[in-house]
């Protein structure tokens, strides 16, 4: 999913995938311009990929991503909403997993505000 400003120039993406079991949503990255990165910024970019995967799967219940291990911003942003549940390796580094549920992530959010 590509993001674009006012302008219609790229200023982000999110690449996820459904797993197996078809409930669970797997964001592998997600990329924002570094003057789309302000808390507001992240929030309503998130919210509507949330309110587009529910257009698209209704079926979902959680949402995992991974972040580097050694990214202390972002580990402290993730766990405001979501739990670490583990811990994986790519590309030869440390990545933690997190996990949320998905109503509880759009509640978060407050998705139903960015329609």
């Amino acid at each position: 999913m590509l993001f674009d400003d006012e302008h219609g120039k790229l200023q982000g993406y999110i690449q996820y995938r459904l797993e197996a079991e078809g409930d669970t949503v797997f964001i592998e990255s997600a990329i924002l311009s570094p003057a789309y990165r302000s808390g507001m910024q992240f929030y309503k970019g998130f919210a509507k990929w949330t309110n587009h995967v529910m257009e698209e799967y209704a079926e979902i219940q959680w949402v995992k991503f991974h972040v580097r291990a050694d990214h202390a911003y972002l580990i402290n942003l993730y766990s405001k909403f979501a739990r670490e549940i583990g811990e994986t390796e790519s590309r030869g580094r440390a990545e933690l997993v997190f996990e949320t549920a998905f109503d509880e992530l759009r509640s978060y959010l407050r998705s139903d505000d960015t329609k």
